[in-house]
C-alpha cells in the first residue's frame, strides 16, 4: 500500500485539477515592438491554445466549474 497516497492525489488532482479559473493574456511582439499577427500561444499544462490578433494580443480563459460541470 505505498502507493496509495500517490494514487489518491493524482485522482485528486484529476478531480479538482480543472475546477479553477484562469485568465492569461498578453501581447507578442518582435525585437523592435512590432506586433506579430496570428502567432500561436500554448497554455501547455491546460492544453489551451490561441492565435494573436492584429495588434499581436491574446486572451486564454477559463471559467471556474463545479463538479457537476456548471459554470460558476
Amino acid at each position: 500500500m505505498k502507493h496509495l497516497p500517490l494514487f489518491i492525489s493524482a485522482v485528486a488532482a484529476t478531480m479538482f485539477g480543472s475546477a479553477f479559473a484562469y485568465t492569461v493574456s498578453g501581447s507578442v511582439s518582435d525585437e523592435n515592438g512590432q506586433a506579430i499577427k496570428d502567432a500561436s500561444v500554448t497554455l501547455v499544462k491546460e492544453n489551451k491554445t490561441t492565435k494573436t490578433d492584429e495588434a499581436g494580443k491574446f486572451l486564454l480563459a477559463e471559467r471556474q466549474r463545479t463538479r457537476t460541470g456548471q459554470d460558476f
